[in-house]
């Protein structure tokens, strides 16, 4: 849920960096979130690499979502960048 609020909110903003909550949103969450999830792994082997696996695929999925993308959200690679 709340990687779902990041996401909407960076897409529905303009390309700015003046924001502190995007900082806190992205970076935020899953540091507090892979707190919560080193406790509950505590006891039970390999669980927190496993659970570190599940949300490498998560973002890579979303990551493949955004990549096309990326020009209708204002993000350019330096490639476009250097072509103007």
């Amino acid at each position: 849920m709340y990687v779902g609020i990041a996401l909407l909110y960076a897409v529905r903003r303009e390309l700015t960096l003046k924001h502190y909550v995007d900082g806190t949103l992205v970076f935020g969450t899953p540091l507090v979130a892979i707190g919560l999830q080193a406790a509950l792994m505590r006891n039970i082997e390999f669980g927190l690499a496993w659970s570190a696996v599940a949300l490498a695929v998560f973002y890579l999925a979303i990551a493949g979502w955004l990549a096309p993308r990326r020009a209708s959200l204002g993000c350019c690679s330096t490639r476009c960048s250097r072509s103007r």
